[in-house]
């Protein structure tokens, strides 16, 4: 089943649909490399970013987490001897992707490029929905619509898929990462981990066993095309239900000019209801496709729906013992010098104006010969808060998925501030402390290495963990209809 086939795509385009981070410029494979110039570059890009990320990633000098310095060294160490075995393209990701999986972290990591091929699949797809792999849709009689895997070859379902997808894909102690990676278990490519099952074990719907030979084939271009559109998150925008439901759709907290407009639109609409929103039964943020951004967005949206003061309130008193340290080193100080004037060109004015300062408090901080600028966080905005009541609201659900980390969870950290929110779907990623990233390439321009420039010390959410739905959806077609009709039986079962 390691045939190769001409049509070559980024293999990493895939994983720009669920990364939080962008995935970085594809180096087009070389003609004619031999083996020991793959093995060299390979060597060569791990020793850089272990390098890059020694000087830069704020972990290193964290009190909080002393063993980040000799963990960083071990996945560099482990890295360097998994890259004596390259022989292949892929053998060279598999390697660098040792230091990724051995950090854990979405927001510190190593991007390089592959150009694969599509691979192939067994006539079928699949997705995980809360306790197993489910097949959803088929183009043979069997496995059937439906159907759970149970095994493959003899081995136990579960164990394969973190074995084959979680390998490199994902990180398997965060639940939301199953929802993620799991249903590419039975796309196979080059960079697969186990040879192709041959023959796997369903329980149909009807609760009867089905033993199904597969049937590996090319991947189609046409469904290969149909996966990356329907993980497309639906765009930013309000609209009320017939059934009485104000839809609010948060697929991004890093909006363009157009997704920005959308944001104004959505303020003003929430402004100009009554204080109880007469007329809507129920108000759903959804937060679907939402990789994160600037957690300045979802503050925004429960100010107009709560209130600001009570916002700000509910904030100041979750965070009061918080505190974030950035790394003041000159990357991070050109960095938010840069995005100041980015932002600044997409008219973004208070966003520039915190970056600035921030870059100037940095710079500030390296000229005392300090490592870290710490912002006491939540004693600041303590000290200008005040207890405030909320605004009186319908039940307010909170739509999350299995992608949701950095500032979507930043969004549901706020919104579960207010009672009477639920929150439905599937459960989140998670966030280690380290984040608001930066992006450094590597010196051979063969890749780049993710880094995060800050810490959160004492955040009430710890490192690693994830939100669980109170309602979970485990429906095959995951549609705003599934989740209308879930929140729907719920408004029903309050009455």
């Amino acid at each position: 089943m390691n045939k190769r086939f001409s049509r070559k795509i980024p293999f990493l385009l895939a994983l720009a649909t669920v990364s939080s981070v962008p995935i970085g410029s594809v180096f087009a494979e070389q003609a004619g490399v031999t083996s020991a110039t793959l093995r060299e570059q390979t060597r060569e890009d791990i020793s850089a970013s272990y390098q890059i990320l020694r000087e830069h990633h704020p972990g290193v000098h964290n009190p909080f987490d002393p063993k980040f310095a000799s963990r960083l060294e071990k996945a560099k160490d482990r890295a360097l001897l998994e890259s004596e075995r390259v022989l292949t393209a892929e053998d060279r990701v598999l390697a660098i992707e040792v230091i990724n999986q051995m950090l854990g972290d979405g927001h510190a990591r190593i991007q390089v490029g592959y150009n694969g091929s599509l691979g192939e699949w067994p006539r079928f797809s699949a997705a995980w929905r809360g306790d197993g792999l489910y097949v959803t849709s088929s183009l043979d009689a069997v496995p059937v619509r439906g159907a759970k895997l149970l095994s493959c070859d003899g081995q136990e379902a579960r164990s394969l898929i973190k074995k084959e997808m979680l390998r490199t894909l994902g990180r398997p102690n965060e639940a939301g990462q199953w929802w993620v990676f799991a249903g590419n278990y039975f796309n196979r490519g080059k960079l697969s981990a186990q040879p192709a099952p041959a023959n796997c074990q369903f329980v149909n719907p009807d609760r009867t066993i089905a033993n199904v030979p597969l049937k590996w084939e090319p991947y189609p271009n046409e469904e290969f095309e149909r996966q990356i559109a329907s993980a497309q998150p639906q765009p930013v925008g309000m609209a009320r239900l017939p059934e009485g439901i104000r839809w609010i759709t948060l697929s991004s907290f890093s909006p363009d000019a157009r997704q920005a407009a959308e944001y104004k639109k959505i303020f003003d609409a929430l402004d100009a209801q009554p204080p109880e929103f007469q007329g809507d039964r129920a108000i759903v943020l959804d937060l679907r496709g939402n990789k994160g951004g600037s957690s300045t967005w979802p503050q925004k949206v429960a100010e107009h729906i709560w209130g600001k003061q009570a916002v700000d309130w509910a904030l100041a008193d979750y965070f009061r013992h918080t505190e974030v340290w950035y790394l003041a080193d000159s990357a991070n100080i050109a960095h938010f010098r840069n995005a100041a004037e980015k932002m600044r060109e997409r008219g973004l004015v208070d966003l520039a104006k915190w970056a600035e300062g921030l870059s100037n408090s940095l710079q500030a901080t390296s000229a005392k010969g300090q490592r870290f600028f710490k912002e006491p966080y939540g004693k600041q905005i303590l000290s200008s808060a005040k207890p405030a009541t909320p605004r009186r609201t319908p039940p307010i659900y909170v739509v999350i998925d299995g992608g949701c980390v950095s500032a979507c969870l930043d969004a549901v950290d706020t919104f579960t501030r207010f009672r009477d929110v639920t929150l439905v779907g599937a459960p989140t990623s998670a966030d280690t402390e380290y984040l608001e990233v930066r992006r450094q390439r590597l010196p051979s321009g063969r890749g780049s290495v993710i880094l995060p420039t800050k810490i959160w010390i004492n955040r009430p959410r710890k490192p690693g963990q994830v939100y669980h739905p109170d309602l979970m959806v485990t429906d095959l077609d995951w549609t705003t209809s599934a989740m209308v009709s879930r929140i729907l039986k719920d408004l029903k079962n309050r009455h």
